[in-house]
């Protein structure tokens, strides 16, 4: 596994190589280190990256050259590897940089163990492998090219005929890029019955967060959560008889405590559940997290600063896409539900009012006695 170290003084550089001969001792897999002492040398180098597993970066290098244009130029050639920043004044990195970066860490602070197990877990997490540009990845859209867009180039060049001759070309790269996406997402989906609850959010960056979608996550001034399921179909507010797509479909995002504490059997007062009590609390806890049982609920596990909880397809808001913004904000994570997570939601939502012939009704109300007076 080979790190470009950035890095100007001998002092660090002899620091940074020690670290990595003592994580190296008994490992099968080493770490190799290139040292690169300018940012012109370091630029040159990004210029033929493929043996790169990642980039140790300090910021201040001769000549008062900054060590960002080293994350310019990754970003200019569209270069995936990870970059971690060894700095004396990490602070000092612009907040767009910054973001883009695994982490940084102030020099003399003995970061270099914690830098290489965090690059190490980057390579085992089969990062790299996928979109490092080292192989997988490739290898899919080389697939891609070869057996889904070349046999069908024909009706994509009809395509660009179809169009405007000034709109020709961005019309054809915009729906071959959705088509290529398509591609790769039905080759990396071999096994969706193990999905992983990372998997079930898509981060969002800003430039994609201007407008409500269907799977986003929102939340009020009073910190309820909703999940955006439009389009709202035939529940949302109609405007002229037709769909109204001005009108967002939300439904809160329950508590997963206060949801399970409410769909299982409570031991009476002094009391402790009996083992038939436990059995059937415990298959009501599974067939909710399963999305089994009760239909009108579906479960979003919890994933770093989001709870999770369970869409209560009980409650049912429409609320004009005006306010998004005001009443209503994206939650600071900016991400949304996996596509398909939000179907297999949509349509479980779908199925719980197909069976609902009316509106629940609290039948407590009606006794025995009025029934049986009334006939």
């Amino acid at each position: 596994m080979k790190i470009l170290l950035i890095e100007d003084k001998d002092s660090d550089i002899s620091v940074f190589k020690d670290s990595v001969d003592a994580w190296n001792i008994g490992k099968a897999e080493q770490f190799e280190v290139e040292v690169c002492t300018t940012l012109e040398g370091a630029l040159s180098r990004l210029l033929s990256p493929n043996d790169l597993d990642g980039i140790v970066l300090d910021l201040k290098l001769p000549q008062n050259t900054n060590g960002e244009e080293v994350i310019k130029q990754l970003g200019k050639l569209y270069l995936r590897i990870p970059v971690v920043v060894l700095s004396g004044t990490p602070a000092e990195l612009a907040d767009e940089y910054q973001i883009v970066c695994l982490n940084s860490f102030v020099k003399a602070e003995q970061h270099e163990k914690e830098i290489l197990d965090l690059l190490w877990d980057c390579k085992r997490s089969g990062l790299m492998k996928l979109i490092g540009g080292k192989g997988l990845f490739e290898r899919y859209l080389k697939t891609v090219f070869d057996k889904c867009i070349v046999p069908r180039f024909g009706e994509w060049r009809k395509l660009m005929k179809a169009v405007a001759a000034d709109k020709a070309e961005v019309t054809a790269s915009e729906a071959l890029t959705r088509h290529v996406l398509t591609c790769l997402g039905l080759l990396l989906s071999n096994d969706t019955e193990k999905i992983q609850p990372e998997e079930c959010y898509v981060l969002l960056p800003d430039e994609a967060i201007s407008c409500p979608r269907p799977g986003m996550i929102l939340k009020d001034s009073n910190e309820v959560h909703y999940l955006v399921l439009n389009p709202a179909c035939d529940l949302a507010v109609r405007a002229g008889g037709g769909t109204n797509s001005n009108v967002m479909l939300l439904v809160p995002i329950d508590s997963e405590r206060d949801t399970l504490k409410a769909l299982m059997q409570a031991p009476a007062d002094g009391t402790t559940l009996t083992s038939k009590q436990k059995k059937h609390n415990a298959g009501i806890r599974e067939n909710a997290y399963k999305n089994k049982e009760p239909i009108r609920f579906h479960w979003l596990p919890r994933c770093g600063k989001f709870e999770g909880g369970f869409v209560n397809f009980r409650n049912v808001f429409t609320c004009d896409s005006a306010k998004f913004g005001n009443e209503y904000i994206v939650c600071e994570n900016k991400f949304i539900v996996h596509p398909d997570v939000l179907k297999n939601i949509q349509s479980r939502f779908a199925s719980y009012y197909a069976r609902q012939g009316q509106p629940d009704i609290d039948f407590s109300r009606f006794s025995s006695e009025a029934i049986d007076g009334y006939w």
